[in-house]
């Protein structure tokens, strides 16, 4: 079963995305000998209901997301959250709150995410919902990742890129790295799905990142709706019935990386 952990490392004060892109493949490159794979891009798009200015309801806020990742080609992802409290800014309009240096999964509800078919850029999807859905959501923030980096090493793979507004200079916001985890899968994901194998995983991808000595990084692993359906769970790495909803749960699971950016895209603190 293979998973995947994201990381993000904010731009601030002495850690710059221009310092830690280099330090990231420096230190691989010297500890693991890596092997290049294709580059990749992201687009994230963040859109606010506008509901919510006329509504005298404290929890009507809702946040919708358009996400692109070039390596889950001929598809998009939205991802609608629960309402929200209007003192809430987008970046607490997340499906958990967010600790000093993790997020779990049981604190909130998950958002309703759907994958739909979009083949190439998300233009025209985005331009569908800010024009026909116009009425009911305003357009908060986009944000992109261009031609990052990605290897392959040992048993994982990894993805590092630049984040940056779509908009204007197209300012950095920090750095996105994602390991993936292949465990004992064939390359492609498959593998058997239980709680352990979960565990398995999620320690084999925080002892990566620590062996990375990297410091400042948030991590993005067990979000709302991650792991729903490994081993029959609901995401909490509790097993509840030997192969209970086994398909229901490998579907559930093809959103854990698009719930994964969804939350760390919304850039909260």
């Amino acid at each position: 079963m293979a998973m995947t952990g994201l990381y993000f490392v904010p731009d601030a004060a002495g850690s710059s995305a221009s310092a830690v892109m280099p330090a990231l493949v420096d230190r691989l490159g010297r500890k693991y000998n890596p092997s290049p794979l294709s580059r990749w891009n992201l687009e994230h798009r963040l859109m606010r209901s506008t509901v919510a200015s006329t509504s005298t309801s404290s929890s009507s806020v809702r946040y919708l997301q358009l996400l692109s990742l070039s390596h889950r080609p001929g598809r998009s992802y939205i991802n609608v959250t629960p309402p929200q409290s209007q003192s809430q800014g987008p970046s607490q309009a997340a499906t958990v709150a967010l600790p000093s240096a993790d997020v779990k999964s049981h604190e909130q509800p998950a958002g309703a995410m759907v994958a739909v078919p979009a083949p190439g850029q998300a233009d025209e999807l985005s331009h569908l919902l800010t024009t026909k859905m116009g009425p009911l959501w305003t357009s908060r923030q986009s944000l992109l990742v261009s031609h990052g980096a990605a290897f392959e090493l040992e048993d994982f793979r990894v993805r590092l890129g630049e984040l940056r507004q779509a908009q204007g200079a197209q300012m950095s916001r920090g750095v996105i790295i994602e390991v993936e985890w292949l465990g004992d899968s064939d390359g492609d994901g498959e593998g058997e799905e239980t709680a352990d194998a979960w565990e398995t995983g999620e320690l084999a991808i925080r002892a990566f990142w620590d062996a990375l000595g990297l410091q400042g990084g948030r991590s993005y692993i067990r979000v709302a709706g991650v792991g729903v359906g490994v081993g029959g769970g609901d995401g909490d790495g509790e097993s509840k019935g030997k192969g209970k909803g086994k398909g229901k749960g490998k579907a559930s699971r093809a959103l854990d990386l698009p719930r994964q950016y969804c939350e760390l895209l919304r850039l909260r603190g």
